[in-house]
């Protein structure tokens, strides 16, 4: 789920400028390191491009996330990513990342009412524009806003945007998925709805672990291969 997170928000992030100046390659160097978990590097790098350019909403967004990722256990630490995304959407309301990544941080710091508002808009503009976003991007989106409904017991409304998530490349094998769908059903008192989640959620582990499987073997033959012949 994090490497999902994580590719969300740098791809969104890369389609837009880094802006003029000596810092214009700082950050560069924070996108890469953001892409590859680097949450220290992306910290360091992003306060020296504030320190250059306080109104850069994508260094905001990046340092938002590192000091979430790197930090989360310290409550300063939370509020200041906070403070950092709310700073931005007084700047820039139009882009659906920058909705999502504040609620994402809301949702995932016990803030489930708060979150409601940013995800639904990110959610909004997602139907305003649905060329803005991939797939996973939408899956992600949609299964945010259903986690938030969850937590905070919209259990039908939860059911509503897991269905669409569901319906998205990527999350339709997703077990977390169907497990979360199958306690909204059981809440709501459909338990034969929650039973028939429940036996997919079970049907999707195996075939992913068949899968997995699957996949190491192949990647088991490539490394013989290489080992043993030149072919590769």
């Amino acid at each position: 789920m994090k490497t999902t997170i994580y590719l969300l928000c740098i791809v969104s992030l890369l389609w837009y400028g880094c802006g003029a100046g000596d810092t214009k390659n700082v950050m560069k160097a924070a996108k890469r390191a953001a892409s590859n978990q680097q949450w220290a590097s992306v910290r360091e790098l992003t306060e020296k491009r504030l320190r250059a350019v306080p109104t850069d909403n994508d260094a905001s967004v990046l340092l938002a996330l590192s000091l979430f990722y790197t930090d989360r256990g310290n409550p300063p630490s939370i509020d200041r990513a906070i403070n950092c995304m709310r700073q931005v959407l007084t700047r820039e309301t139009q882009r659906y990342d920058l909705h999502f990544v504040y609620g994402w941080i809301l949702l995932n710091t016990g803030r489930t009412q708060e979150a409601r508002v940013p995800l639904q808009a990110a959610y909004d503009l997602h139907f305003k524009d649905p060329h803005t976003m991939g797939q996973d991007s939408q899956g992600l989106v949609k299964y945010a806003l259903g986690r938030c409904c969850m937590m905070n017991s919209l259990f039908a409304d939860a059911l509503k945007y897991y269905e669409q998530a569901a319906k998205s490349t990527g999350f339709n094998d997703w077990v977390t998925l169907y497990n979360d769908m199958a306690c909204c059903h059981a809440f709501l008192g459909n338990y034969a709805s929650a039973m028939e989640c429940m036996n997919l959620a079970l049907q999707k582990d195996a075939q992913n672990k068949a899968a997995s499987a699957k996949e190491r073997a192949k990647k088991r033959t490539l490394l013989s291969m290489r080992t043993h012949t030149n072919i590769c």
